[in-house]
């Protein structure tokens, strides 16, 4: 497979949780051997992903549904808005309604977050099953 880039927007409020998965998507990088290279963009909030990534290009957006006082599935209409690619909801909690319930306000689906914390290889799967790339 030829090299390529996924740009991978990552909306989450917890610097842990961001660092965690940045770690965990190089390290599944080199397992995966593919030739494809996830960068990861970050950003605490979407009000700091516009400003900080507007211009940018992701190809996929993980926004997390708890952001502060804020819930990450009544600001997906601004990151649809602002981004023409899949936006996958993350939740601590993986509710089949729930799940419905994001995709009928646009998201692609849900993932949950002991995926994005704990299976790299698992995301980046889904990731480029979304996007056609496997």
């Amino acid at each position: 497979m030829n090299r390529s880039t996924l740009n991978l927007l990552l909306i989450e409020d917890d610097a842990d949780t961001r660092c965690l998965a940045a770690e965990l998507l190089r390290e599944g990088q080199k397992e995966a051997g593919d030739g494809i290279e996830i960068r990861l963009l970050e950003a605490a909030g979407v009000e700091e992903a516009v400003k900080l990534h507007s211009h940018a290009r992701p190809d996929a957006i993980l926004l997390d549904n708890r952001l502060g006082r804020e819930k990450g599935v009544d600001l997906l209409p601004l990151v649809k808005q602002t981004w023409d690619c899949p936006v996958w909801m993350l939740s601590g909690v993986l509710d089949p309604l729930l799940a419905e319930s994001f995709v009928q306000k646009g998201a692609t689906g849900l993932i949950s977050k002991d995926v994005v914390l704990e299976d790299a290889g698992q995301l980046r799967s889904v990731l480029l099953r979304t996007l056609g790339r496997t």
